[in-house]
């Protein structure tokens, strides 16, 4: 979601510039009105404005450089947001602050063994998708054992909760395989 407003404030400020020249090349030049030019620009100053002003980026953390607990309390809202890489990013800070924090380690650690599941997750269904089920179940297994149970995210379904239900699926496919090949 971050990244989104990210992408809308560049948008935002590009487009501003854009329909902002345009304008004062119709004014001057061609001595006409840039009414819906203006208009454009000022929705685009506007989409700027408000992804900077709801989403600031890394000035907010040079501003609280000097107070972990509360980059670390930043760090698990952005869990909470599904926002894993600014969480990361809010713990690292954390760690240079106060590189003995081990909750902040700690969740360094949960974050990075979700994205490693999530990569096994993501392999078992690309095999499954190809009907090599036994491989798919091995990778999903794997994703299995590896998935923490992140306390702070509030996703529906968990993500072991995803893993299980691939592995349910991988399991119902090998034995609809073996009961043709028997029959």
């Amino acid at each position: 979601m971050i990244e989104l407003w990210n992408i809308i404030g560049l948008v935002g400020f590009f487009g501003f510039i854009v329909l902002a020249i345009l304008s004062a090349v119709i004014a001057l030049a061609l001595k006409k009105k840039p009414d819906l030019y203006v208009i454009g620009a000022g929705i685009f100053l506007l989409l700027f404005a408000g992804s900077t002003i709801l989403f600031p980026g890394e000035e907010e953390i040079a501003e609280e450089i000097g107070i972990p607990q509360k980059i670390y309390s930043r760090g698990l809202e952005n869990e909470r947001a599904g926002a894993f890489d600014r969480a990361k990013k809010d713990y690292k800070v954390v760690l240079q602050i106060d590189p003995e924090n081990e909750k902040a380690v700690k969740r360094l650690e949960l974050i990075g063994r979700r994205e490693i599941a999530l990569t096994f997750l993501e392999r078992g269904k690309r095999l499954m998708r190809k009907g090599k089920f036994a491989q798919a179940l091995v990778k999903l297994e794997m994703a299995e054992s590896i998935a923490p149970n992140l306390d702070t995210l509030k996703e529906d379904p968990s993500l072991k909760e995803k893993i299980k239900l691939q592995i349910k699926r991988a399991k119902e496919f090998i034995s609809e395989k073996k009961n043709r090949f028997s029959h």
